[in-house]
């Protein structure tokens, strides 16, 4: 789904006040038109369609939304203001024949395009193109929130045409530099990309273009990694190494594309014998390009749980206590540790701890040496004095491992 931005934020706080003045205006008699004469009257109009789409015979918060949204006199005169056509889908489940064939008459046309779940807000240009939606987890589940939602929507579908129009005049002109800008600004918009936007971009033939190109004809992160796992899967691993290391070079792509290049990478090299070692470094790179992000969050969890040393998501496991008695590094410290006390605790689930005989904290040029805490030796604290960023936990441990060994770790701020 396209990420979305802030660009028509601003007009929600306006929008919430009109809708407290508002709340059960309807205009007697107004009727959004069927599917079909909607789609019409936009193409003769050379005009933006809005469809609302509902069920009104089993999909209550659709019919709520009819009343309170849709029919509002606010809403019906944005929509006049902004010159869009309006229309409605009543997507039925239990009617009669009769009612049945009538609806399915006035829906002639409609195909479902851009609808996931109901009720839904969805838009299309003059010629039936995709423009954007209001639906799931987009739409709030609060009458008066979708209200100022779908508002908002219409507001940002207003721009989007006014800048349609800045547009061709700039285009005409040859300003290039100008139209940029423009392109930008449409694109920053809560709404799907322009059908013409890579095209317009490589016209424009300019560094800033080329980067914006680049960025969005990034491939779906799905399809990506899939690709990539397949690829390498079939014996292609050197082939797919090659096209993810050549992305990678591309400075153009943000941290969140950057992220799913380094987990698509890391996906191929699990699938590719002999390079385990060389997917746990591509995950951790994932998880540490965009940490936030969906890639990122997914590269953390293969990393810490297949290839890492212990952690705090994950404890220990036997392959940890099968070590020889070398340090245990826990990555997954927070960020950043505010000056206190610290206290790290270490419980099995299985089998016995191993010998754990100290630990130091490390933040950049800070080594925090742990003192032992006065209960029954599990523990160990730390006093930290100044911020420490990116922290790493390194536990020393001596003698002979016990078997099957499991247990988890807990890390809190005492004081």
């Amino acid at each position: 789904m396209r990420p979305r931005h802030t660009t028509c934020s601003g007009l929600r706080a306006v929008i919430a006040l009109l809708s407290v003045h508002a709340l059960s205006a309807t205009l007697a008699g107004a009727q959004s038109l069927s599917f079909a004469d909607g789609a019409a009257l936009a193409r003769e109009r050379a005009a933006t369609h809005l469809v609302f789409v509902h069920g009104s015979d089993w999909n209550l918060y659709g019919e709520r939304l009819m009343q309170e949204v849709w029919r509002t006199k606010l809403v019906c005169d944005l929509a006049d203001e902004a010159a869009l056509v309006l229309s409605d889908v009543d997507a039925l489940q239990s009617a009669n024949d009769p009612k049945r064939a009538a609806n399915e008459l006035r829906n002639t046309g409609w195909k479902g395009t851009g609808l996931t779940t109901y009720p839904a807000f969805i838009a299309f240009d003059s010629q039936g193109r995709l423009l954007g939606s209001r639906q799931g987890l987009d739409l709030p589940r609060n009458a008066l929130q979708a209200r100022i939602c779908v508002l908002e929507f219409m507001a940002c579908l207003r721009f989007r045409a006014e800048l349609d129009e800045r547009l061709a005049e700039v285009r005409a002109t040859g300003d290039a530099g100008r139209e940029l800008e423009l392109l930008l600004s449409r694109d920053g918009l809560d709404l799907e990309p322009a059908p013409d936007l890579l095209e317009r971009l490589r016209a424009i033939d300019t560094d800033d273009a080329r980067r914006l190109a680049a960025r969005i004809e990034f491939p779906d992160w799905f399809g990506l990694v899939r690709q990539a796992t397949s690829e390498a899967a079939g014996g292609e691993g050197a082939q797919t190494e090659e096209r993810l290391r050549a992305m990678l070079e591309e400075p153009a792509y943000t941290d969140d594309q950057r992220s799913t290049v380094w987990f698509a990478l890391g996906s191929a090299y699990r699938r590719w014998e002999g390079h385990a070692e060389q997917a746990g470094r591509a995950f951790r790179a994932a998880w540490k390009a965009h940490p936030d992000g969906l890639t990122g969050t997914a590269g953390r969890r293969m990393y810490l749980n297949l290839y890492a040393g212990p952690s705090l998501a994950f404890g220990w496991v036997e392959r940890h206590a099968g070590e020889e008695s070398k340090p245990w590094i826990i990555e997954d410290l927070p960020p950043t540790l505010a000056p206190g006390t610290w206290r790290l605790k270490w419980i099995p689930t299985a089998g016995d701890a191993p010998p754990i005989v100290g630990a130091r904290l490390f933040g950049g040029e800070e080594v925090i040496v742990s003192a032992a805490a006065a209960d029954d030796g599990a523990q160990f604290l730390f006093v930290v004095d100044t911020l420490l960023r990116k922290p790493t936990l390194h536990i020393d441990r001596k003698g002979e491992n016990p078997p099957r060994s499991k247990g988890k770790f807990e890390w809190a701020k005492t004081h």
